[in-house]
């Protein structure tokens, strides 16, 4: 049988299945019928593991699944410094003209960043007017107070 998905054309060839009847018998609307199951599954499953939405699974050979094998932590290990240590460190920081560098393109930064938030809100602000939404045009107002 020649099957296509997404424009990709492939051949199946179903393989026959043995069917049992069942011993369970039913009636619905009047009509009796009976179960079946298939004897055994013709094939295997394959084994794969997988990754939904960040949780990650494996497929067993019956089908089923289960929790994938989370792999094992290392624990992280870092060096203890006495105190006297940590505080000649953080001296030759601030010392350091490339510290000093890169304390004033921070400040820099957000000096920057505080700037373009003023602006996005003040541009909110005079859409709201526009609009006539009073109670969006409270909260931007106060939210601009808090920003500075």
């Amino acid at each position: 049988m020649q099957l296509t998905y997404r424009g990709a054309h492939y051949n199946r060839e179903p393989q026959p299945v043995d069917m049992v009847d069942s011993p369970i018998q039913g009636t619905y609307r009047g009509q009796a019928f009976s179960f079946s199951y298939p004897r055994h599954i013709p094939v295997p499953q394959p084994v794969h593991t997988l990754t939904y939405r960040g949780a990650t699974y494996r497929t067993t050979e019956t089908g089923q699944t289960m929790p994938a094998p989370r792999p094992v932590a290392r624990p992280v290990t870092s060096p203890v410094t006495s105190l006297s240590q940590a505080s000649a460190k953080r001296a030759m920081a601030s010392t350091n003209p490339r510290w000093q560098t890169s304390k004033a393109q921070f400040a820099e930064y957000e000096q920057t960043h505080q700037m373009h938030i003023r602006r996005r809100l003040q541009q909110r602000i005079e859409a709201a007017k526009a609009r006539g939404d009073y109670k969006l045009l409270n909260l931007l107002q106060n939210e601009m107070q808090q920003a500075g």
